[in-house]
């Protein structure tokens, strides 16, 4: 058995600064966090106290119960809406960024590479300039308002794009070829050989985009104008604006927004992490 080599005192010290200075950060970090879900399950009377609490007298969540059974707070049906619009635009951003991926990364294309930069250059266009442009296409083809108009403009997303083709392009090309030879077509390379290889780019890519359209805001607020189409994005911002939602209340719509996708994170940050990692090897 190897032995331990032994640290010296300033190795030790060095180490102890920097985890002191990792916890005092994430502290510094997770803090704003921690007062947003503290706030949303204290009594209603120690909402406004100018006292600084850590910790509440009493677990309440009353505040919870009330948005989930409320009437005129539909966060139900906001929270379906978000789950509608973040699947359909999941689904419809990993289809386009394989079929653009996969020809790209492993046939030669006659403007193969042109192609490539377009789809990168876009990733250099700030979002707010094209709204405008945006809100007219959407209208002109008769899906404001609908889940169709929101879903549509998150469906293409250079990121994942570029995470997919350049995890591909780490796949040996002997695999196509030894498969073309035995009769498979380009479509079988790809469904056969090429997706279940790249599983690791599709997860990372796949939970990236659902957490980008589960927390978009821009998109939904433009192109839908009732709280029935409203996700939880908007919907919070309606609450606090129409209804007079109080302090209490527009937090706990912020929490039930965030909890989601936190836990969806903690679960599944191996398969993000290692999927942005081995696509980074090429490209």
């Amino acid at each position: 058995m190897k032995r331990r080599k032994k640290l010296s005192i300033q190795q030790v010290l060095q180490r102890i600064s920097v985890y002191i200075i990792l916890i005092v950060t994430a502290i510094f970090i997770a803090f704003p966090f921690y007062w947003m879900v503290l706030t949303t399950i204290m009594p209603a009377s120690e909402v406004y106290n100018t006292e600084i609490k850590l910790f509440v007298s009493h677990i309440d969540f009353t505040m919870y119960h009330k948005l989930l059974t409320d009437p005129q707070l539909p966060v139900t049906r906001f929270f379906i809406n978000s789950l509608i619009i973040s699947i359909g635009a999941t689904v419809l951003n990993i289809l386009t960024a394989i079929f653009a991926a996969y020809p790209l990364s492993r046939r030669k294309i006659p403007g193969g590479k042109i192609f490539y930069y377009l789809i990168v250059a876009t990733m250099m266009v700030p979002g707010e300039v094209v709204l405008i442009g945006l809100y007219r296409v959407v209208h002109s083809m008769s899906m404001y308002n609908t889940y169709q108009g929101m879903i549509l403009p998150l469906a293409v997303n250079a990121v994942n794009f570029l995470i997919i083709m350049n995890y591909m392009l780490t796949i040996p090309r002997e695999l196509d070829e030894a498969a073309i030879v035995d009769g498979a077509s380009m479509w079988q390379v790809l469904l056969k050989i090429m997706l279940p290889l790249s599983k690791p780019a599709i997860y990372s890519a796949m939970l990236l985009a659902f957490l980008s359209a589960w927390q978009n805001f821009t998109i939904p607020y433009l192109l839908s104008s009732s709280n029935d189409m409203y996700p939880l994005s908007v919907g919070a911002l309606f609450t606090e604006n129409t209804l007079f939602a109080t302090r209490q209340e527009t937090l706990t719509l912020s929490t039930i927004l965030t909890i989601p996708t936190l836990i969806i994170f903690i679960f599944t940050q191996r398969f993000v992490f290692s999927g942005i990692t081995a696509g980074a090897i090429k490209g």
